[in-house]
């Protein structure tokens, strides 16, 4: 009996571990969104909230002010992550010139995330978060999670779940062009 029981707790402690990284999916509409986020300065925006250049040096996401910006974490090992990325690409392509796309690389081996750049053909800015900071500063409870940063680098909006790339673009024309 004590071993289920150190085998549950266990258990236990991994769950509450990787849950606040759970791959999701929105094939079932499930995607949620939010607008109470944890921001990293009092005025709401998060320029200073730090990720890792595949090179190994520090950013921010002051990096990208003056232009609205749509932040796309993912993981190579989340499925529904690895089929939104095209999506994103394609706004990218529609709307790159108006807005900054940076896709976040979330806990895993930057030869991972590089890999799966090459195999989407992805060409928007890609950066690491392996300690799951960045994420968590800009109110991601899941995976794929979508941000929208206005030009101040103030976040507009959260959304845990895939985008279909028209869906994307229209969030990002009615809430960040509009």
């Amino acid at each position: 009996m004590t071993r289920l029981r150190a085998t549950l707790v266990a258990s236990t402690i991994l769950l509450g571990a990787v849950l606040p990284v759970a791959c999701t999916s929105s094939d079932d509409d499930g995607a949620t969104t939010s607008a109470t986020l944890a921001a990293s300065a009092p005025d709401g925006t998060v320029g200073q909230v730090a990720f890792e250049h595949f090179d190994g040096s520090d950013g921010t996401f002051a990096e990208f002010a003056g232009k609205p910006t749509i932040v796309n974490f993912f993981a190579a090992w989340c499925t529904p992550c690895v089929r939104e990325l095209p999506a994103v690409e394609q706004v990218h392509q529609t709307l790159g010139d108006q807005v900054n796309v940076v896709g976040v690389s979330v806990n895993e081996r930057a030869e991972d995330a590089l890999d799966l750049m090459a195999r989407t053909g992805v060409t928007f800015t890609v950066v690491r978060d392996p300690n799951l900071t960045a994420v968590a500063a800009l109110g991601g409870v899941g995976m794929p999670t979508t941000a929208l940063l206005d030009a101040t680098g103030k976040v507009v909006d959260v959304r845990t779940g895939t985008y279909e790339a028209d869906e994307l673009e229209a969030e990002v024309r009615e809430k960040l062009l509009s």
